[in-house]
């Protein structure tokens, strides 16, 4: 189904935006692009296992008319949806592992 398909050939999930695109099929191929990207990652990272659970935390940042920025975190699960205890599970992994990198003295970007 194209993302520009009109409202009739879409079922209730579906929603078209103000641009005529469907939302809903923008977060679909967003989200398998994200899973492919995760993919790719473990093939490069050397990993032996399969990534079965994933998230991806942005910060962004907004800088309004009077030059002041404000900013926030987004939080997308893998698919777009997991269990918010494993989502939870892997921020705190994920955290215990920089503050040991930090601990050791490495540098911060790796």
């Amino acid at each position: 189904m194209s993302d520009t398909d009109n409202t009739a050939q879409h079922d209730t999930e579906h929603f078209i935006a103000d641009d005529g695109h469907c939302t809903k099929c923008r977060h679909d191929v967003a989200f398998e692009q994200l899973d492919r990207a995760i993919d790719a990652c473990v093939r490069v990272s050397g990993c032996d296992g399969v990534a079965v659970d994933a998230v991806l935390i942005v910060g962004l940042q907004h800088v309004e008319d009077d030059g002041s920025r404000t900013g926030h975190v987004e939080v997308y699960p893998r698919s777009g949806a997991q269990p918010s205890y494993i989502t939870r599970g892997l921020i705190s992994e994920g955290t215990a592992l920089l503050d040991a990198i930090y601990a050791k003295g490495l540098d911060d970007d790796q």
